[in-house]
């Protein structure tokens, strides 16, 4: 698979183009950034096949709606749905502004299922913690890990609602539990590297 990154957004979050090898399927993954920073990009053999949001959170879906309108299918985890019509909830109205959507996802992501990139696949993880619905996506050799873990050897805040600092830790210590080097591609900052930060991680 390749990935491609671009930071968008008043927190300059991190989205990204999860495509196949062939260039042909792709999937937007957390729509931070507007399509028109991120379509001129890609060929125009590149078929987007939906929207995938790691969290709820405002920082990570403020270009929703003009995904959307490209009519591509909505996935996340069912605890994390709410977010999306609700500014307190998201977070959006603690930073002072109100952001909200009012559709519902069309996809409802459960752990260990798999999303298909055109003849690849991504298999979701569910990592609560930052938010009730937080889920990193796996690939053979990477991982898209939202707020979960940062390339700092960091993770999320749990302050804000659905976070849960128990729930964090034991979201980290399942997503470290795996053998393997990954390119770890957070929601927010530099690309990283999975042993790396396993080695010293402070939760």
């Amino acid at each position: 698979m390749k990935v491609l990154s671009f930071k968008g957004g008043c927190f300059g979050a991190n989205t990204y183009i999860v495509m196949d090898d062939k260039e042909e399927n792709a999937l937007v993954i957390d729509p931070s950034a507007k399509p028109a920073e991120v379509l001129p990009t890609l060929t125009k053999k590149t078929v987007l096949r939906g929207i995938v949001l790691t969290h709820g959170h405002f920082d990570h879906i403020e270009a929703l709606a003009e995904w959307k309108a490209l009519s591509l299918p909505l996935c996340l985890a069912e605890k994390d749905e709410e977010l999306l019509s609700s500014p307190a909830k998201n977070g959006s109205l603690f930073f002072g502004f109100s952001l909200s959507f009012p559709f519902k996802a069309d996809r409802l992501l459960k752990d260990g299922e798999t999303l298909t990139v055109g003849n690849e696949a991504l298999t979701v993880m569910h990592t609560p913690g930052h938010t009730k619905g937080s889920i990193v996506l796996w690939g053979e050799d990477f991982v898209i890990t939202g707020d979960t873990v940062f390339a700092d050897g960091g993770y999320g805040r749990y302050d804000l609602y659905g976070g849960e600092k128990a729930a964090l830790a034991d979201s980290l210590s399942r997503f470290f539990s795996r053998q393997g080097e990954y390119r770890i591609y957070a929601g927010h900052g530099r690309e990283g590297r999975y042993t790396q930060e396993k080695q010293y991680r402070r939760m």
